[in-house]
């Protein structure tokens, strides 16, 4: 096994032209080969570091050795995430070898590790037997599309788990699921060695979710447009996460609207599709079971708001919609009429969802531009940033249809937003 892990070694500490020979032989001047290449040369090095924890564990060392040994630039930190995808990897081989040929990438194996790690050692055995159909939707779809299928697939072997008997009375899975995350509510945390800052990790069942969540998403949206805070950064995604944490923090001071209980719904109607069932939005992805729906519903302190859209259009909507010149921010009514239409950002493709968007004005405010629900659209941290700093353009038609014009010339665009079809 030490020849074989030689071996592996060798194959990897290639020579030093190999990154000029990528580039000038496979390359070429298309950057989007460039990035495709690139992203193939890491999955298969990655790969080969999980086939190097599994062959040193065959000789009854732990990778953790290499700390200090044959590794100098690697951490216990790193080589445990490396040991806990070669976890994964033991139970899936075949997703190893996917990553190895480029066709899928080391975040759908996080996926897939995220998805087991709720699973016990017999559930984890039973998804384990589903693996060539999972490799199959795992090289089709991206990781954030891969990872939804596979909370769907786990589902069913969660609810079918037994919880205590004082826990529900019912005989619903669904019941039977919800009582057991409301018993799993957890708040860890531990301090970060390199920091010194205290981290924590928060597991909230999909009630309190909701009404946390919203709660957090509105302190986010007024610090975003609030005096600048000292020290934001100015990386899109730094910048979300630690107005995140400031918004928790304030909210923990009692700022912000402290009320308790209470939740937010928006029920569309989208007039596209005949006979369309209304979409119940809660602005998460939770999974409630339907009794429990109907009393939220029913419930004083939740307020159920009706939008009505067809083919991209907001036909029906409570509150004004149209605000002009005579305020910067999109106001509550706005902002719900936008959730109607919109799961997540405008741009097409991106999975963020639309707690973690900004209103932001087609034509600029700065520009001249009102604050008018035409001109408005939900767009996430990265693509903010390339619209304000990169010189991405925007442009909404009559129904919504987007077109994005990129400074190289490249013109991407889409129809009008269907929530249904997402």
């Amino acid at each position: 096994m030490a020849a074989q892990c030689t071996s592996v070694v060798a194959h990897i500490a290639v020579d030093h032209s190999l990154p000029h020979a990528l580039v000038d032989d496979v390359l070429g001047p298309d950057v989007d080969v460039a990035f495709a290449a690139a992203d193939r040369l890491a999955a298969w090095v990655e790969a080969q570091r999980l086939r190097l924890v599994a062959a040193v564990r065959t000789e009854g060392r732990s990778p953790l050795e290499l700390v200090n040994g044959q590794s100098p630039h690697a951490t216990t930190a790193s080589l445990a995430r490396v040991e806990r995808r070669a976890d994964v990897g033991a139970l899936f081989p075949s997703f190893v070898t996917s990553l190895e040929r480029g066709e899928s990438s080391v975040s759908h194996l996080d996926r897939l590790g995220e998805a087991l790690r709720r699973l016990l050692p017999h559930e984890r055995d039973q998804l384990a037997g589903d693996a060539a159909h999972l490799l199959t939707i795992a090289t089709a779809v991206s990781a954030a599309r891969f990872g939804r299928h596979l909370a769907r697939e786990v589902a069913p072997l969660e609810r079918i788990r037994p919880v205590p008997d004082d826990a529900t009375g019912s005989d619903d899975p669904a019941e039977a699921r919800l009582a057991a995350q409301q018993v799993g509510i957890r708040l860890t945390s531990h301090t970060d060695r390199d920091t010194g800052m205290a981290v924590y990790r928060l597991a909230l069942d999909p009630l309190r979710t909701i009404s946390f969540e919203q709660r957090l998403s509105a302190m986010v949206e007024a610090l975003h447009h609030g005096p600048p805070i000292p020290g934001c950064p100015v990386d899109p995604v730094e910048r979300q996460s630690f107005l995140r944490a400031h918004a928790l923090l304030l909210m923990l001071d009692g700022q912000g609207g402290n009320r308790r209980g209470g939740a937010e719904v928006i029920v569309v109607i989208d007039h596209t599709v005949p006979d369309d069932e209304p979409d119940v939005d809660w602005g998460q992805p939770v999974d409630i079971p339907q009794r429990v729906l109907d009393e939220l519903l029913g419930a004083p302190t939740t307020k159920v708001i009706e939008v009505a859209v067809r083919n991209g259009v907001v036909i029906a909507a409570p509150g004004e919609l149209d605000l002009g010149r005579s305020t910067r921010l999109a106001n509550r009514a706005q902002r719900r009429a936008l959730r109607a239409l919109y799961r997540g950002c405008g741009v097409p493709g991106c999975d963020v969802g639309f707690d973690r968007c900004t209103i932001h004005h087609v034509i600029w405010w700065r520009h001249g531009g009102g604050t008018d629900l035409q001109n408005l659209i939900p767009l996430c941290g990265r693509h903010h940033h390339l619209v304000h700093d990169r010189g991405w353009q925007l442009r909404l038609g009559a129904h919504r249809e987007l077109s994005v014009t990129t400074p190289s010339g490249r013109v991407m665009t889409t129809g009008p937003p269907r929530r249904w079809a997402a």
